[in-house]
């Protein structure tokens, strides 16, 4: 697959675009000449990812077939371990998105816009990031009919109460690591500092990844479900 063509977009020295960061914007990378802007401000940047990295990922796909979305943890933008699987998912026919945990209030706004586009959208989600979606997706419900075809949450944290589905997702698969007090590595510890959801018995399936296997273990987990199934089911038909 050749490399992806970068959007036009002005270019500034990074140094300059971190002073720009704003703390309570989320990161957002998206394909700008294939999808209408978001509504609200957003970063163009990550305090390590550089603005250059992020658009690369992206491009301009004629007949797309579908809308992936790729939602990051706390610190992701640091980490960038949903930022590496965003960079290095590669279906020809999808358009892809990243943005970091910050989201609640882009998504609240943004996702009823992204629905309007008529393509299934299949949304990836980490940690924080996995928790404020789902309040995003709470915010929508009263005002909007939500169209999600498929959401993964990986190990989702957080003290939000996940009680009540949102209507309109007709998939919904949660993969979660497993006795992570018992492998207290760093991510698992910030997991269970965050209060870790575990099982999320309102989804469709629940799977689980024991040690060696961590809460950042993106990769594995998001293997572990059935992602790329329902994805080639789209793409192929």
């Amino acid at each position: 697959m050749p490399h992806s063509q970068s959007p036009q977009i002005q270019d500034k020295p990074t140094s300059r675009l971190y002073a720009y960061l704003h703390p309570f914007s989320p990161t957002l990378f998206y394909p700008l000449h294939s999808l209408p802007a978001p509504t609200i401000p957003y970063n163009p940047c990550g305090l390590k990812i550089p603005y250059t990295t992020g658009f690369d990922a992206t491009k301009h796909i004629s007949n797309p077939k579908a809308i992936v979305i790729f939602i990051g943890g706390f610190c992701d933008t640091i980490m960038r371990a949903v930022f590496r699987e965003f960079v290095g998912f590669k279906a020809e026919s999808c358009l892809k998105i990243y943005a970091s945990f910050k989201s609640r209030s882009l998504f609240a706004l943004w996702l009823p816009i992204l629905m309007e586009q008529n393509l299934p959208i299949f949304v990836i989600t980490h940690s924080w990031g996995a928790s404020n979606f789902y309040k995003a997706l709470c915010d929508i419900q009263s005002s909007h009919h939500i169209s999600l075809h498929y959401l993964l949450t990986l190990d989702p944290v957080g003290f939000t109460s996940h009680t009540r589905r949102p209507n309109g997702i007709r998939l919904w698969e949660n993969v979660y690591i497993k006795n992570k007090a018992k492998n207290l590595r760093r991510p698992n510890i910030v997991a269970l500092i965050g209060r870790a959801w575990n099982k999320v018995t309102i989804s469709d399936y629940n799977a689980f990844l024991d040690s060696p296997y961590h809460h950042a273990s993106i990769h594995q987990m998001i293997q572990d479900s059935h992602f790329y199934e329902e994805l080639d089911n789209i793409i192929k038909a």
